[in-house]
């Protein structure tokens, strides 16, 4: 028996629940750049936003969302390869703190800076850019004894190589 549908957009991320803004509440990724809330009792929407980073080439959310507190918290995945631009590679992985009343931006934090020229060339001849990858496939865990986000990363996909790639890295909860 239905109780209530949502037409919230098309998605692939895991559900989330949990308390916001004292409602019993359902909160996932829609597509690969939104956020959204919605009432668990009634489908009401609470609130929808793009969950991206404020700086860099933004990157999709390809993991579910993580609710603690009075935070969610948004894995942000993005590499730069197969985009079919002569120009490869600027994307790298990113964890985006929302607040969870109302969906505003907290903090965020980057795997790596921003992708400059790196001097070399792929096999087509085409000018490269790096670091890059990085990127945050899973859904971020939270230790709340030592008040951390904990993410896990994917491989670099152009040099210089990080120590951010293919690791697992704790943030501050509050700061980021």
């Amino acid at each position: 028996c239905v109780k209530w549908s949502y037409e919230g957009g098309g998605s692939r991320s895991p559900l989330a629940f949990g308390e916001i803004a004292g409602q019993d509440a359902i909160v996932y990724a829609v597509g690969r750049k939104e956020v959204h809330a919605v009432n668990a009792l009634t489908g009401d929407v609470i609130w929808a936003v793009e969950g991206q980073p404020k700086r860099g080439d933004g990157g999709g959310i390809r993991s579910g969302v993580t609710i603690y507190g009075d935070k969610i918290i948004v894995p942000i995945s993005a590499s730069g390869v197969g985009g079919g631009g002569s120009y490869c590679c600027t994307g790298h992985g990113a964890v985006v703190a929302l607040n969870a009343d109302d969906g505003s931006w907290i903090w965020e934090y980057h795997t790596m800076r921003e992708a400059t020229d790196n001097g070399m060339v792929n096999s087509k001849g085409q000018k490269m850019r790096g670091p890059s990858g990085a990127p945050i496939w899973t859904q971020p865990t939270v230790d709340v004894k030592r008040n951390r986000v904990i993410v896990t990363t994917g491989e670099n996909t152009s040099l210089p190589a990080t120590n951010t790639s293919d690791a697992i890295i704790a943030l501050d909860l509050d700061t980021g």
